[in-house]
C-alpha cells in the first residue's frame, strides 16, 4: 500500500512540474506576441499595407477597365459582335466565375484566339493592331472575370 501511495505521489509531483514547465513556455510565447514593434518593423508593415493597397487599386482599375471592354468590344471586331453577345450571365458561354488564378493562363489564350477569330480581328490588320496595342487588354479582361460570380451565388 506505502509503495502504491509513494508512486502516486511521485506522479502527482511530475505532474505538477511539468505542467509548470508547459506554462512557463506559454507566458515566453505571449510576451513574445505582445512585444511592441520597433520604429522600423512599424515603418514595414505600413509600407506593406501602402503596396498592398495600391495593387488592389490597380486590379480594381483593371476590372472597371474590363467591364468596359466586355461589354463594348465591338471596335475590336468586324463580326459587330463583342465579348457580351456570345459570353452572357447564365448563357451557353458563360464565364462568370470561372477564370481563376489557376486558369488564368488557359483563359488568356482564349480570349486572344476568341478576338482573333470569333470576333475576326485578324481579318482587319487596323482593329488587330488596335487591339495589340492596349497592352491592358487582355489583362483587364482577366481581372473582370475573376471578379464576376458565378450565377446564383450572389
Amino acid at each position: 500500500m506505502r509503495a502504491t501511495l509513494r508512486i502516486g505521489a511521485v506522479l502527482l509531483i511530475a505532474l505538477f512540474v511539468s505542467g509548470t514547465l508547459f506554462a512557463d513556455d506559454d507566458k515566453e510565447e505571449k510576451t513574445e506576441k505582445k512585444r511592441k514593434l520597433t520604429k522600423e518593423e512599424k515603418k514595414e508593415l505600413r509600407e506593406k499595407k501602402k503596396q498592398e493597397k495600391k495593387e488592389r487599386a490597380k486590379k480594381m482599375a483593371l476590372a472597371k477597365y474590363g467591364k468596359k471592354l466586355f461589354n463594348q468590344a465591338t471596335q475590336y471586331s468586324t463580326t459587330g459582335k463583342g465579348c457580351q453577345s456570345c459570353h452572357t450571365m447564365g448563357g451557353e458561354h458563360d464565364l462568370a466565375g470561372k477564370v481563376t488564378d489557376e486558369t488564368e493562363a488557359g483563359a488568356r489564350d482564349a480570349i486572344k484566339k476568341c478576338v482573333e477569330n470569333r470576333m475576326k480581328a485578324s481579318e482587319d490588320k487596323a482593329k488587330l493592331e488596335k487591339w495589340n496595342k492596349g497592352v491592358h487588354n487582355v489583362d483587364a479582361l482577366i481581372e473582370y472575370l475573376k471578379l464576376m460570380k458565378p450565377r446564383g451565388r450572389r
